[in-house]
């Protein structure tokens, strides 16, 4: 909201292709800063967008792939969201680690 109290945006990105899946979670720990994780048949992998110095970021995880649902979950208990994702193509489910930094591998 504005000072005068009427909407307004903040922050605009472009999406490549028409997230199916959508969800939150948090990629710096339990008091780190929040992100959207987004995924389709029509997108190119998967993207996770945050807010970084009052702009947003764009990062993009197995490029070339399509994924009809991802999630953020903590696949090992550390406090940092790590990524499950079923693939499209493949008709499996492909799990990424976050490093603690924001990484998935």
């Amino acid at each position: 909201m504005s000072k005068s109290g009427t909407p307004s945006i903040f922050y605009k990105l472009k999406i490549d292709g028409f997230p199916s899946s959508y969800g939150v979670g948090k990629i710096f720990g339990t008091i780190g800063r929040s992100a959207a994780i987004l995924s389709g048949n029509s997108m190119n992998g998967i993207t996770i967008i945050y807010e970084n110095n009052k702009a947003l970021v764009e990062k993009r995880i197995s490029k070339e792939k399509a994924f009809s649902y991802s999630a953020f979950i903590d696949l090992d208990y550390d406090s940092f969201s790590d990524i499950a994702a079923v693939n499209s193509i493949k008709n499996s489910i492909e799990l990424y680690y976050n490093n603690q930094l924001g990484d998935f591998h």
